[in-house]
C-alpha cells in the first residue's frame, strides 16, 4: 500500500511524457472506447468500440448531426473525435474535441490525472465548460 502511495505521488511530480496520452480510453458515459494516438506533431482521438454500434435497424450509427453535410453519411465507428491536442511543456493542449450527438466542436485541453485517468477540459464558448474523465482500457 505504502508503495501505491509513494508512486503516485511521484508521478504527481513528475510531467507525464508525451507519448502517455496513446492508448484506449472509456468515455465518462461509458458507452464508447477511444484510441488516442500521434498524428505528426499532435494526438488523435477516434471511436473504436460502441456499447450499441447499431440503430434498431440493425444499421451503423451515422454522424447525423454533424453541421456539414457531407459528413452525415459517416459511421460512427472510427470517426475522429480528438484532434490536434499538442503536448507542451507537460500540458495536453489546444485540441477540438467533436460530439456526434450534439454534433457540434468544443476546444479540449487534456490532464493525465494518474496512468489511468484523464481528464478533459472541454470548452464549448467562453460561456460554457466542463471536465470529463476518461479512464484506461
Amino acid at each position: 500500500m505504502l508503495l501505491l502511495i509513494c508512486s503516485l505521488f511521484t508521478y504527481s511530480l513528475s510531467p507525464p511524457a508525451p507519448q502517455d496520452i496513446v492508448g484506449t480510453w472509456v468515455n465518462s458515459e461509458q458507452n464508447a472506447h477511444i484510441e488516442i494516438y500521434r498524428d505528426g506533431d499532435t494526438y488523435a482521438g477516434k471511436i473504436v468500440w460502441l456499447k450499441e454500434p447499431t440503430n434498431d435497424q440493425g444499421e451503423p450509427w451515422r454522424d447525423r448531426n454533424n453541421p456539414d453535410e457531407s459528413l452525415q453519411g459517416r459511421t460512427i465507428m472510427g470517426m475522429p473525435v480528438l484532434t490536434g491536442l499538442r503536448y507542451d511543456d507537460g500540458e495536453y493542449v489546444d485540441g477540438t474535441l467533436y460530439s456526434a450527438k450534439q454534433g457540434g466542436y468544443a476546444d479540449c485541453d487534456a490532464e493525465l490525472k494518474s496512468p489511468d485517468e484523464l481528464e478533459l477540459s472541454i470548452s464549448y464558448s467562453w460561456l460554457f465548460s466542463t471536465t470529463r474523465t476518461w479512464t484506461r482500457l
